[in-house]
């Protein structure tokens, strides 16, 4: 099994290697600028990681049509260098209101090949965007918010949060309000908690409203927040997000396996299920009871780890050599974090050879290891197929492109 996965792993950094990986960037990101309609503007830009012939261009209803030009905009840039552009355009005039803007895109150029040149790997045409933006302001009173919260809080913690009241009109708001409201899976509004009011917002300027909820009366689970505001008798409503209220717990749910063999090591099939907002360390123990409580038999597994708010089935076998036929109690204790959860089930213990339904059982061979291997060998084989017919159809594609550009 550890050849294999060498083998496999060689295999990828085969095939890695035959392909070019290329990235481009574009700094910065993004530029505002203020809206005067008919002003000249301009705005720099460096492109770089990238080398070869570099194409950019740039559009967008923040510039007056055929006003913008890019310099340079096509331009071969080597590795390890970066090159300036400049943007020049004229503000356009613009009724609507709201975010406009002026997107810059940079893209590689692809390199022409000369009839029968090997293109030396597989390489992904790359691009990268920028934009120069603007807002303009709405008439009257207009407002927006951006609620921001804790998405993972431990119970018994308080939930803090804040609605960020941004004022893109052109009058001066001058008080607002609000609530944020808890709501279950089910959509049942759960709690309330009132935001602190403000006053006096003049366009352009911000104020969060914020406010905290506590947790001690809540179960563990996931939750919906919402934030409602009023400005001056305006009503704005948030998205709904999702609120994980969890503790360090882990449930012992369940085990697939209701009936074993006697004299065969078997796995259980117990499930298990995080209610917490980071990673588990655990383990488990279980014991087989009889009627009277007293252990028959024990395992301590190995060390495992389960997911925030993640199900999961560790793989956990009993041996039930030298038993006898019956119904008995199964105790699974889990260990984490200085903590124990448990959980008992019933389970019965047959006789495997005994007969079903009057006819004899066969007993097949598990094949579980040379099954996953078949597995692995194929799924390698199937890539390696992909990857070959991929090639062949670039090459052929390319040549026969060419081809027709000099036959004209």
């Amino acid at each position: 099994m550890k050849t294999n996965k060498l083998f496999f792993l060689f295999f990828f950094i085969l095939i890695f290697s035959s392909a070019n990986v290329y990235s481009i960037s574009i700094t910065p990101a993004v530029q505002e600028v203020s809206y005067n309609p008919g002003d000249i503007g301009s705005a720099k830009f460096f492109i770089g990681e990238s080398s070869g012939k570099i194409n950019v261009t740039a559009g967008g209803s923040l510039a007056v049509p055929g006003s913008v030009k890019v310099s340079p905009a096509l331009f071969d840039l080597k590795s390890g260098q970066s090159q300036q552009i400049i943007i020049t355009y004229q503000i356009a005039e613009i009724s609507t209101p709201g975010r406009h803007d002026l997107s810059v895109t940079a893209r590689e150029v692809p390199p022409e090949l000369t009839y029968g040149q090997k293109t030396g790997g597989i390489r992904a045409v790359v691009a990268i965007g920028g934009r120069i933006q603007t807002f303009i302001k709405y008439p009257n009173k207009y407002a927006e918010i951006d609620f921001t919260y804790d998405r993972r809080v431990k119970k018994g913690v308080k939930i803090f949060f804040g609605a960020e009241l941004k004022n893109l009109g052109s009058k001066t708001i001058g008080s607002a309000s609000g609530e944020v409201l808890l709501y279950d899976l089910n959509q049942q509004l759960v709690k309330k908690a009132t935001l602190t009011p403000i006053s006096s917002l003049g366009p352009g300027e911000t104020a969060n409203l914020v406010g905290e909820m506590a947790t001690t009366d809540l179960k563990v689970g996931k939750y919906t927040l919402q934030a409602l505001v009023d400005y001056d008798g305006n009503k704005l409503e948030s998205n709904k997000y999702i609120l994980l209220l969890g503790e360090i717990n882990l449930d012992i749910l369940d085990i697939a396996k209701k009936s074993l063999p006697l004299n065969q090591i078997s796995e259980l099939g117990i499930n298990v299920k995080s209610s917490w907002n980071e990673k588990i360390d655990y383990f488990l123990d279980v014991s087989l009871l009889d009627q009277k409580g007293q252990k028959l038999t024990t395992v301590k597994s190995p060390a495992f780890n389960i997911n925030p708010w993640q199900s999961a089935t560790p793989q956990v076998y009993l041996d039930t050599k030298g038993l006898s036929v019956g119904e008995y109690d199964l105790e699974v204790v889990a260990n984490y974090n200085t903590k124990t959860s448990q959980n008992k089930f019933k389970i019965n213990l047959i006789d495997a050879l005994a007969p079903l339904a009057g006819k004899a059982v066969q007993l097949q061979p598990v094949t579980t290891s040379n099954k996953s291997d078949f597995t692995m060998w194929i799924i390698i084989i199937l890539i390696v197929l992909i990857v070959v017919i991929i090639g062949l159809l670039v090459v052929v594609l390319l040549m026969f492109n060419k081809k027709r550009e000099l036959e004209k």
